[in-house]
């Protein structure tokens, strides 16, 4: 059995990676705000998910998530980082805590869930990075 390891794959960027993973692999683990309803639609699908509700800017939350991961499917073959914020509004209006936690969502998540997964990747492990939010129908600026 695989082991695919998601973040963020709660929104309609992450439909395809999601089932994806869990039709090759017959499991998957997401973690994320919306991790239980991707988890819903792969058991639906005939699959089986695990879902951990996790700030993919928090260290601690990160690296329990990728160990459940591991633990429950034994093996660790593929991580997405899929999760992303945004503000949207005028410039001028953008405060520091909007763009704290962009930085910490966008830039040290993605950080982390890697960190997180190296020791688990073996040879032939994929790391898959995206942005959720700039796909997802994006924004000019």
């Amino acid at each position: 059995m695989r082991g695919p390891y998601g973040t963020g794959c709660g929104v309609r960027t992450g439909r395809a990676p999601r089932r994806g993973a869990a039709s090759a692999s017959g499991s998957a683990s997401f973690a994320g705000v919306r991790a239980d309803q991707v988890v819903k639609e792969i058991d639906q699908g005939g699959g089986q998910g695990w879902a951990v509700r996790a700030d993919a800017a928090d260290a601690e939350q990160v690296w329990a998530s990728v160990a459940g991961a591991v633990e429950r499917s034994g093996r660790l073959d593929i991580l997405v980082n899929n999760a992303g914020v945004g503000v949207l509004g005028p410039f001028e209006g953008i405060s520091l805590e909007d763009v704290d936690r962009v930085l910490r969502t966008n830039v040290r998540g993605p950080f982390l869930a890697a960190q997180a997964a190296a020791a688990h990747l073996g040879e032939g492990g994929r790391y898959i990075t995206g942005a959720s939010i700039a796909v997802d129908g994006g924004f000019a600026v």
